[in-house]
């Protein structure tokens, strides 16, 4: 929830993010300084991946509400733009399974779709709920509780990732490993990081290299690769020897480590960077859009933000431009609506590229 917590970023291995941090370090593949962990960002929500903004982790709309700031107070609006729970938190993420995290006199606790208090606000932390938990700080550790505010694992980890599949990465003793939603450790703390599980595979380190584990936590994939992504239309995206490819589910190169970056696949595309420009590709790892964008996203609802020349347009996936570019950044769509910057203004949008809600101080 706070502005650094891991959102997996693939930086828990969050993406929320072995939850891989490396915040100083440079991608010889990124046009803006960020790593693949930074640029790449998920969540798995209902089986899909879906994009994470990383201007703005939190700005995401979900269950029919975001989440909005006005002169330093929080509050949410609806796809017509009307504020519909009022200007009064610290902080505020994206609703999930019905509740949202916002922050309280310097605590963390959850409100439900009508701004009613779900949760005793007493937490120092709160991520997402996933698959009926949440991953909860008090008193320096993390724990997980249930949408009525139980505590269902207690506080005991390092750090705490979301569940999927019915595993969840914790940190213990400096290494990760995997519990199920009772506490009980299913996977030793042996990795140096870890992901969530999606199609059936989790990202993990060890001895500094990316391969992916099964749910027994055996090696599905050998750690080989500098950096390794999530798997989406069966490819992954991989970095070896300072350049990207892609793997499918049995090891195997479908698409040869020759690209300057590569994102994953959130739908049917995936971004992929040659000569300072992304493209997209397909599923068959062949490239069907050139490398003409000066940035590039993974789609998401049916649509994908990039750049061209200062401004960030949106193009569906036959390639044509069905948003043009007008934004300072933008991100990923979500339930029909997308965040954006409009001129030097944080704002929801539309897929007819128009503003449902713009900032204005309270009493205009």
């Amino acid at each position: 929830m706070k502005p650094n917590a891991m959102t997996f970023r693939i930086g828990f291995l969050l993406l929320v993010p072995g939850f891989i941090w490396a915040e100083n370090a440079t991608s010889p593949g990124s046009s803006d300084g960020l790593t693949p962990h930074q640029r790449w960002s998920y969540v798995v929500r209902g089986g899909k991946l879906l994009p994470v903004w990383r201007v703005n982790p939190r700005a995401r709309f979900s269950n029919g509400l975001g989440p909005v700031q006005v002169e330093g107070q929080y509050g949410y609006v609806d796809k017509d733009g009307k504020a519909v729970i009022a200007f009064q938190f610290e902080d505020a993420g994206p609703f999930s399974e019905g509740l949202a995290c916002v922050r309280i006199s310097g605590k963390y606790g959850y409100i439900d779709r009508k701004g009613s208090k779900a949760t005793s606000v007493q937490y120092e932390d709160g991520r997402e709920f996933s698959e009926g938990l949440a991953a909860v700080r008090l008193d320096g550790a993390w724990g997980y509780i249930d949408t009525n505010g139980n505590s269902v694992v207690s506080p005991q980890f390092a750090e705490a990732g979301e569940f999927c599949g019915g595993l969840a990465a914790v940190r213990m003793n400096d290494k990760f490993g995997y519990i199920d939603k009772r506490g009980k450790t299913t996977i030793e703390p042996l990795l140096e990081e870890a992901g969530p599980f999606y199609q059936g595979l989790a990202i993990a380190r060890v001895a500094g290299l990316y391969g992916y584990i099964d749910k027994k936590g055996k090696i599905a994939i050998n750690p080989q690769f500098d950096f390794a992504g999530p798997f989406g239309a069966a490819l992954a995206p991989f970095r070896w020897d300072g350049k990207f490819g892609y793997i499918d589910h049995k090891e195997r190169r479908v698409v040869p480590p020759k690209y300057d970056d590569a994102g994953f696949f959130a739908g049917s595309l995936a971004p992929f960077k040659k000569n300072a420009r992304y493209g997209y590709l397909d599923k068959n790892g062949a490239p069907i859009m050139p490398a003409t964008y000066e940035e590039a996203e993974p789609f998401s609802d049916g649509l994908a933000a990039v750049r061209q020349g200062k401004r960030v347009g949106y193009i569906d996936e036959k390639g044509h431009m069905a948003i043009y570019p007008q934004f300072v950044e933008a991100g990923p769509f979500c339930e029909g609506v997308a965040p954006a910057l409009v001129n030097d203004h944080f704002s929801f949008i539309n897929k007819a590229g128009r503003c449902i809600w713009i900032p204005r101080p309270t009493g205009r």
